[in-house]
C-alpha cells in the first residue's frame, strides 16, 4: 500500500528524496549570502539568514534543514502563524508547525508559541530550532536525526512522529534539492535504515554513509 511504499527506503533513495536520510544534527556551513538570497521574498522569513545560521549553530542543527522546514510550514513565510497570531493579548508566531494540530492549527499551534514565549518572528526560529534539537535530533532518549527518522522513527515505529502527513520527509527533501543546487557544494553526511529481509539501499552520488540495522 502507499504507505509501505512511503516506509520502504529503497523506494526514495535516489534524486531529491535522498535529503530525507540526510544527518540534521551536523551544521552545514552554508554561506549567509546563499541562504539570504534563496529567503529573500518568502514573506516573513525574508532576512532572517543571520537567525537561521545562530540557530543551527547554537542548537546542532543543520540550517539547510531548518531553513527547508520552515519554507514547507509556512508556506514559504505566508501563513497566519508565521506572521503572527493575537493570542491571550500577546502577539506570537510559529515557524515550524510546533504543536499545531491539525483539528486547529492556528489555535493550537500559537497556545505552543504563547506557552513557549515565541513573541518575535527571531524568537520563533531560535525557540523552534531549540525544541527540534532537545525533542528530536539530538534527543539523549530518542534521537530522531533524518527526515526519515522524524516522520517513521524506526526504532519505534508509530510513535514520536513529528507529522502525521505521508509525505512529510520527502516533500521537505524536494526543498532541500532546490538550496542545495544554489550551494553547489556543502557538507553533508546521511544515514539510512535498513529493514530484516532488506538490502541498504544505494544513494546516487554519495561515496560514504552510515546504515543503521
Amino acid at each position: 500500500n502507499r504507505t509501505r511504499t512511503y516506509v520502504d527506503p529503497n523506494e526514495f533513495a535516489t534524486g531529491s528524496y535522498k535529503y530525507q536520510f540526510m544527518d540534521l544534527s551536523k551544521y552545514n556551513g552554508v554561506s549567509r549570502d546563499v541562504l539570504a538570497k534563496f529567503l529573500d521574498g518568502k514573506g516573513i522569513l525574508s532576512g532572517k539568514a543571520d537567525v537561521f545560521i545562530e540557530a543551527a549553530k547554537r542548537y546542532s542543527v543543520s540550517e539547510l534543514y531548518l531553513v527547508a522546514h520552515a519554507c514547507l510550514e509556512t508556506g514559504y513565510g505566508t501563513s497566519q502563524l508565521s506572521t503572527g497570531v493575537n493570542y491571550n493579548g500577546v502577539r506570537v508566531y510559529n515557524m515550524f508547525g510546533i504543536g499545531a494540530f491539525d483539528s486547529d492549527a492556528v489555535g493550537t499551534g500559537s497556545k505552543k508559541a504563547y506557552n513557549e514565549g515565541w513573541t518575535t518572528p527571531d524568537a520563533a526560529i531560535m525557540g523552534g530550532a531549540k525544541w527540534i534539537s532537545e525533542n528530536y535530533i539530538n534527543s539523549p532518549t530518542n534521537r530522531q536525526n533524518t527526515l526519515y527518522k522524524m516522520r517513521w522513527n524506526p526504532d519505534n515505529p508509530a510513535n514520536h512522529l513529528y507529522a502525521g502527513d505521508i509525505a512529510w520527509a520527502t516533500t521537505q527533501s524536494v526543498i532541500m534539492e532546490q538550496l542545495f543546487a544554489k550551494i553547489g557544494n556543502g557538507s553533508i553526511s546521511y544515514e539510512v535504515p535498513v529493514y530484516a529481509g532488506q538490502s541498504a539501499p544505494v544513494i546516487e552520488g554519495v561515496g560514504g554513509m552510515t546504515i543503521r540495522r
